[in-house]
């Protein structure tokens, strides 16, 4: 199978779209208190992730800065089919155990 999708958190995602938004959206919001307190965020617009930086003063002034384009993550590919591909492997086994076992069934009845 081709390696169609991207992973994740163990997770493997279909598109890059798909597995960036998990990415981000992974991250919580970051607080570096001091004299001037900085508060870092990821935000979407549109298709794009932006790296939002606050600054909160100490009289308690809150500076949004200008947000940036976010560095996307080096994503490792993945196929997001394989657990299907094991499930029908494993599913296809456990008929395959269930038709013998009926067959035994009706074999032993018939002596």
């Amino acid at each position: 199978m081709a390696l169609t999708g991207f992973s994740f958190g163990n997770v493997c995602y279909s598109s890059l779209a798909l597995a960036n938004d998990a990415y981000f959206q992974s991250h919580p919001v970051a607080l570096t208190a001091g004299a001037t307190s900085y508060q870092v965020d990821y935000i979407k617009t549109g298709l794009v992730w932006y790296v939002r930086v606050s600054t909160i003063s100490s009289t308690g002034k809150v500076t949004i800065k200008t947000p940036v384009v976010a560095t996307a993550p080096v994503l490792p590919p993945c196929d997001p089919y394989v657990g299907f591909n094991d499930g029908l492997a494993y599913g296809s086994l456990l008929v395959g155990l269930l038709v013998a076992a009926s067959v035994w069934g009706i074999i032993s009845r018939a002596r």
